[in-house]
């Protein structure tokens, strides 16, 4: 079975960070996805009656393996994953429906 495949069953979510405006939570997984999810969107009553509508996030391939660990620092986003640091901007995370770049990538020394 393909990566693909794979992900339509199975996931593990390795942390989460609202924020700065409490308004916007992101999750980073395994196959180093960053999902950004409107909380209002997630709890409106419509997600309630219509599921399809709680998947109204912005969803983009932050890491080129695992993203374990997300922290809010300032307006920055910031995600650990298996091979780097990656810090992007949350009002573009939150204002667009697409990710460009991010502001800087942090690649740790080689032991």
């Amino acid at each position: 079975m393909d990566t693909a495949a794979l992900e339509k069953y199975f996931n593990i979510v390795f942390d989460q960070e609202y924020s700065p405006s409490g308004k916007h939570l992101a999750t980073c997984d395994v196959y180093g996805q960053i999902t950004v999810f409107s909380i209002a969107a997630a709890l409106s009553v419509s997600s309630v009656i219509d599921p399809k509508t709680k998947n109204k996030a912005l969803s983009f391939t932050g890491h080129r393996g695992p993203a374990y660990s997300l922290q809010t620092v300032d307006s920055l986003l910031v995600s650990g994953g298996s091979e780097d640091i990656r810090v992007w901007n949350w009002d573009q995370l939150t204002c667009s429906e697409d990710v460009e770049e991010p502001v800087t990538i942090l690649q740790p020394p080689v032991v």
